[in-house]
């Protein structure tokens, strides 16, 4: 997957966060820790739902992603921003992570037969799974600020930012890095 290019903006307290989209992007997630003091930390996450998503920053199944999109604890791909609320990140030391979960490509040396009661011995077999991640420390000075007046997401028919990939564009190149592997 193409990188994950994150920026933040402040808005009255609050952190904006903004991303490229990234064509092959099935969801997004987003995840924060602030600390406050020095024995208290604020976690904050994108999902709609308390006390979720804190265990997603590993790569995720197809049907792990779709059960989370229609929970909306993972964002929508063609979400592409969203606001920490204020107080988060109120204090020394902050993180903030996006992450952009693609596709899932099982692969098997022979296929599996159409038929389901055949045998079936595979010489080989790979499970893909990609993601791409962005992690920064708001207010350490390397984080890409967004200009003035650049809240507003693109128009519609307008391109995003980076996401030259297109869905199709994974199998082949998995393909590819495979006949590599198995040469």
């Amino acid at each position: 997957m193409p990188p994950l290019q994150l920026q933040t903006g402040d808005a009255a307290g609050a952190t904006e966060l903004r991303w490229n989209a990234i064509a092959s992007a099935r969801a997004y997630f987003a995840a924060g820790m602030g600390a406050r003091g020095d024995h208290e930390m604020v976690i904050w996450t994108s999902s709609e739902l308390p006390d979720s998503g804190m265990g997603l920053v590993d790569y995720q199944t197809n049907p792990a992603v779709d059960r989370w999109l229609r929970e909306k604890v993972l964002l929508a791909p063609g979400i592409t921003q969203c606001t920490v609320p204020r107080g988060v990140f109120a204090g020394e030391g902050a993180m903030l992570r996006v992450i952009a979960y693609g596709n899932e490509l099982n692969l098997a040396h022979p296929p599996r037969p159409a038929d389901p009661k055949a045998d079936w011995a595979p010489l080989w077999a790979v499970k893909l799974r990609v993601k791409s991640v962005a992690t920064v420390m708001p207010g350490m000075g390397e984080m890409p600020q967004m200009p003035a007046g650049s809240r507003d997401a693109p128009a519609p028919g307008q391109p995003a930012q980076g996401g030259d990939d297109k869905p199709g564009d994974l199998l082949p190149k998995a393909g590819e890095l495979l006949r590599g592997i198995f040469r």
